[in-house]
């Protein structure tokens, strides 16, 4: 992937962490604001210039998550990851 990037910085959307409350947990939410946070992002990146989302997982666990969701980690640091805007468009079904 990284040999179609320029070599400049390119613009992303940072995307805080999204949690649920453990006695909510198992009902989907955290996939109803993780998808909710893409489509607001997607909204916008043609405004903002933003060629993907980036994620900061906190644990293992949420890696998991993000990774379940088709993010993937960066190479120099595990537990950062993104999510191009061309596959969050696939993800939330959008026609290009």
């Amino acid at each position: 992937m990284g040999r179609k990037l320029p070599r400049y910085p390119i613009l992303t959307t940072l995307i805080g962490r999204l949690t649920i409350d453990a006695d909510d947990q198992g009902q989907r939410l955290g996939k109803a604001l993780l998808f909710d946070a893409l489509r607001r992002a997607y909204d916008q990146h043609t405004h903002i210039g933003a060629m993907a989302v980036v994620v900061d997982a906190k644990h293992e666990q949420a890696r998991r998550f993000d990774e379940y969701h088709e993010f993937r980690r960066f190479s120099e640091n595990a537990y950062r990851l993104f999510l191009t805007m061309t596959t969050i468009g696939q993800l939330l079904d959008v026609d290009a």
